[in-house]
């Protein structure tokens, strides 16, 4: 029955999803823009709450793979290689940079851990300001995109994040997701048990990263520009963040509705008082951090509840 209602509630995401297809045929290009900024914040939320839902580790740098994949992209194309080549080589730096540096962070616990994430979130964007020969500087790399960039990245976005949300799933069902909320219950106590936690910590950081480094990819591509703000700002490094854990971290597709909320209230914010946005995102985190497990008004809520019993595992 609980696994169910649990595959009720991603047929219902899932569904949703697909119904945004029809979007671009009834909607302005502004829409389908402001849509796609949505979708990249709800990528980067999912895997983020991939990582932090099953094993307690809050990883603050997100940003970070999205910055790769996103400079590594722009720059391929700068030098006129082909846009599948310019995937791919950015695929291959997402995935190393992110085993490297989670092969330097994985021994970090608790409080240690955020700000060793967020410390590398730093470090990316200086050097992203200081590598003028292969990040633009200061004022970034600009690329040229097709009339329908927008609208392919459209596509590709609703469809990973269908496709984010059923393995969150299949991963809190599978052996490998009880491992995860072994050591988040206890790490000593799941070590003795036989499971390698520095592994398990590192396998799953990869497959976040690389989500958050294809939305890097695909907003490169539809808004031309790469630069250390788009890649590195408190936008994009907070707000997935902030929205996973406000509306439940244990929940499969809250993050999905928190983006949302969120996005379109900043950009209201934004273009009619934009002195009160960064204002806004302060009190968010805020909140995030009084409510680290979820928002009480959510609390009881049937479908941002997660069936699969993670609460009850993790607790």
């Amino acid at each position: 029955m609980i696994i169910m209602k649990t595959a009720e509630d991603i047929v219902i995401a899932t569904l949703a999803l697909a119904t945004m297809s029809a979007v671009p045929f009834v909607s302005s290009s502004y829409i389908v823009f402001l849509l796609n900024g949505i979708m990249v914040l709800a990528l980067c939320s999912l895997s983020f709450n991939l990582v932090y839902a099953d094993t307690g580790y809050m990883n603050l740098g997100n940003s970070v793979p999205f910055g790769v994949g996103a400079y590594a992209f722009a720059f391929a194309l700068s030098h006129n290689w082909s846009a599948t080549l310019a995937v791919v080589v950015s695929i291959l730096a997402i995935l190393f940079f992110s085993a490297l540096s989670g092969i330097f962070i994985v021994r970090l616990k608790g409080a240690y851990y955020a700000i060793g994430t967020l410390a590398l979130v730093l470090f990316a964007q200086a050097l992203a300001y200081n590598l003028g020969w292969l990040t633009g500087g200061y004022q970034g790399i600009i690329v040229s995109v097709t009339v329908g960039s927008a609208y392919s990245a459209y596509y590709i976005l609703a469809f990973l994040n269908a496709v984010l949300l059923l393995l969150t799933a299949a991963i809190r069902k599978s052996s490998f997701g009880y491992r995860m909320r072994s050591i988040k219950g206890n790490e000593i106590v799941a070590s003795t048990l036989g499971i390698n936690a520095a592994v398990n910590k590192v396998i799953v950081l990869i497959i976040g990263s690389l989500f958050a480094g294809i939305a890097g990819i695909l907003s490169t591509s539809y808004n031309g520009f790469v630069t250390s703000e788009s890649s590195f700002g408190i936008s994009i490094t907070f707000l997935p963040v902030i929205m996973a854990i406000l509306l439940g971290s244990f929940s499969i597709v809250a993050p999905l509705i928190g983006v949302t909320i969120v996005a379109l209230a900043s950009e209201i914010f934004v273009t009619t008082i934009p002195q009160l946005t960064d204002f806004m995102l302060g009190i968010l985190l805020i909140l995030a951090a009084l409510y680290p497990k979820n928002l009480i008004v959510l609390k009881n809520s049937r479908f941002l509840k997660n069936k699969s019993g993670v609460r009850s595992a993790s607790s």
